[in-house]
């Protein structure tokens, strides 16, 4: 059986692209999982044999663990860890790099915002009944994502 794909082996991919804030991290790991769902039915990411969650946070989706492990780089940009990255399917890859060219220029500040006006993380926000600015661990709905993206696909 293959290891299923965590968020941390989608973050040491982006880290190995470039140095990332923890921000910009979140959101373009946020983004692998909201398109794998309109492309391909199906999350990329588990935690403990489930679908990674995302939480609709203050600055958009939040992957909570994620967020412990590099919390402490604040708004620093965390460097690249040098480590072994997992071996990424053809399929996988491409979804990846079509993600980077997607969202990879966007600022941390960008990509938040970009966040803020899409339906998967308003939708959220709205069923925790929290105004900007307020905190909120409410997750994001994977059905939300699914029929969102899905919705703005342009193809290739």
């Amino acid at each position: 059986m293959t290891e299923k794909t965590s968020v941390f082996d989608v973050a040491k991919w982006f880290l190995d692209k470039e140095d990332i804030s923890p921000k910009r991290l979140q959101k373009l790991v946020y983004y692998v999982q909201a398109w794998s769902y309109a492309l391909f039915d199906k999350p990329f990411m588990y935690e403990e044999n489930e679908p990674a969650p995302f939480e609709a946070w203050r600055h958009g989706p939040v992957n909570p663990t994620l967020y412990r492990k590099y919390s402490d780089y604040g708004w620093q940009k965390i460097h690249s860890e040098n480590e072994n990255v997992k071996k990424f399917t053809n399929m996988d890859l491409d979804l990846l790099e079509s993600v980077w060219e997607t969202y990879g220029e966007y600022s941390p500040n960008e990509i938040e915002n970009l966040t803020h006006r899409e339906l998967p993380w308003k939708n959220a926000r709205k069923k925790a009944r929290v105004i900007d600015g307020e905190s909120s661990n409410e997750s994001l709905d994977p059905q939300d994502m699914k029929t969102y993206y899905k919705e703005i696909y342009i193809g290739d």
